[in-house]
């Protein structure tokens, strides 16, 4: 017997309704070995880079990024919850 969706969701509109998803990001511990993995594997061609914990290939119509730890601590990159601009709803 197939499920049915619950009502809850079936009849709910979403607060913030989505029309296309262009960043992707993928967070790994080796940066460089995680990049040759995916040029190897699938031919991804560089993007933009700017340093080894952060690389974008180009695969429009979406972006894929790569992001790693950092060899430095740079307090300006703390944050903790919803960022400032972004109003919570209540």
């Amino acid at each position: 017997m197939p499920r049915s969706k619950p009502k809850s969701l079936s009849t709910k509109k979403a607060p913030v309704q989505v029309r296309a998803i262009d960043f992707v990001m993928y967070n790994a511990k080796d940066v460089r070995k995680t990049r040759a993995f995916y040029q190897e594997i699938f031919g991804f061609k560089r993007g933009h880079e700017w340093n080894d914990c952060w690389t974008e290939f180009d695969t429009e119509p979406i972006t894929f990024c790569l992001n790693g730890p950092a060899k430095y601590h740079d307090p300006a990159w703390d944050w903790i919850g919803t960022p400032v601009h972004c109003p919570r709803r209540r």
